[in-house]
């Protein structure tokens, strides 16, 4: 059986940035990396293209497809406009080449006119790596400091609007009455006792659907009641990704909180009530608690969901009376 030919690999990228810029279109990136590999006189040409992505690592549709292929030792030459097309990101880069290296893959960036296969081609790939990462940072402080100033002078939401707000013509929030109305509501039952799951299957069976057009769920209810943004508050800053990509909380002093940003849909007091009912005192690890022979098989006849048990009064007569009501 013969063996089959290994591919020139034509990578290109634009990212939502760049799209706009001229050289940077992705049918300009393939026209001149074709002309580049015609004049090379390398055919069994493939096209891996990815559009609307950012360098800042390699969690790419196109680039995963190259890098599986790679590893199968399918890919004889990787070709890119230029460095930062492929990554911006200098340990990706050496790792990328550490791969090439590897599997008998040669890296080539036409513009530049080197390739991985020569001592000469690594040294000036790593130089030109660590300035795209560092055309990266300066990039990602610009814009960070950008939305800062929207947040902090302007007051300004930086996210896609919540249920209840839409963006007027100066993309400054403003209330949707027939949604707002549905918040307000789900709060006030919240506030009579109705769980996150009795809320979101009477919204599901009035036929209101979230922002996304999806059904509501104990979660999306929960994200809705504890949203500040309700109250007419704007918080910003709160939260980072760290090197590993997980959510962590900046301390609170960093955070940035404008009152009184845009138009409320709960009043001060209604947001207080919810948070204290969500907050609830639990018992604390270690403490003893309370063990009730019904708790979970007791079924709530109109949501389904398990019962549970609770004080009839926090005072009076009948304060240590237990109850059994819906979560």
């Amino acid at each position: 059986m013969e063996k089959q030919e290994k591919i020139v690999a034509l990578y290109v990228r634009v990212s939502t940035e760049e799209q706009a810029r001229e050289g940077y279109s992705v049918e300009n990136q393939i026209n001149r990396l074709k002309d580049y590999a015609s004049f090379q006189g390398w055919n069994n040409l493939s096209i891996f293209a990815d559009e609307g992505e950012s360098a800042k690592n390699m969690n790419r549709p196109a680039l995963k497809q190259l890098l599986r292929l790679i590893k199968q030792g399918k890919v004889s030459v990787v070709l890119t406009i230029a460095v930062d097309r492929l990554s911006r990101n200098l340990l990706d880069m050496l790792q990328f080449v550490e791969l090439c290296e590897k599997h008998n893959t040669t890296y080539i960036c036409a513009s530049q006119n080197f390739d991985t296969s020569t001592p000469m081609g690594r040294m000036v790939l790593q130089i030109l790596a660590a300035f795209a990462e560092f055309e990266r940072s300066m990039i990602a402080a610009r814009v960070k400091s950008g939305m800062f100033e929207l947040a902090d002078k302007k007051k300004r939401y930086l996210a896609v609007p919540p249920f209840g707000y839409q963006f007027d013509q100066h993309q400054n929030l403003q209330i949707v009455a027939e949604e707002a109305a549905w918040v307000s509501k789900a709060a006030d039952m919240f506030l009579l006792g109705y769980g996150y799951r009795a809320i979101a299957q009477w919204l599901n069976e009035s036929k209101v659907c979230t922002r996304k057009g999806a059904f509501w769920s104990s979660s999306t209810i929960r994200q809705m009641l504890t949203n500040e943004l309700y109250t007419g508050k704007l918080i910003w800053n709160r939260r980072y990704l760290d090197k590993r990509g997980q959510i962590c909380w900046r301390d609170p002093e960093k955070w940035v909180v404008k009152e009184q940003a845009h138009p409320p849909i709960l009043t001060e007091e209604q947001w207080n009530a919810i948070q204290a009912r969500i907050t609830r005192s639990l018992p604390k690890g270690g403490q003893r608690q309370a063990k009730h022979r019904l708790s979970g098989l007791l079924i709530c006849a109109y949501c389904g969901a398990k019962m549970i048990s609770r004080p009839y009064s926090s005072k009076g007569p009948h304060k240590i009376r237990k109850i059994f009501v819906c979560q």
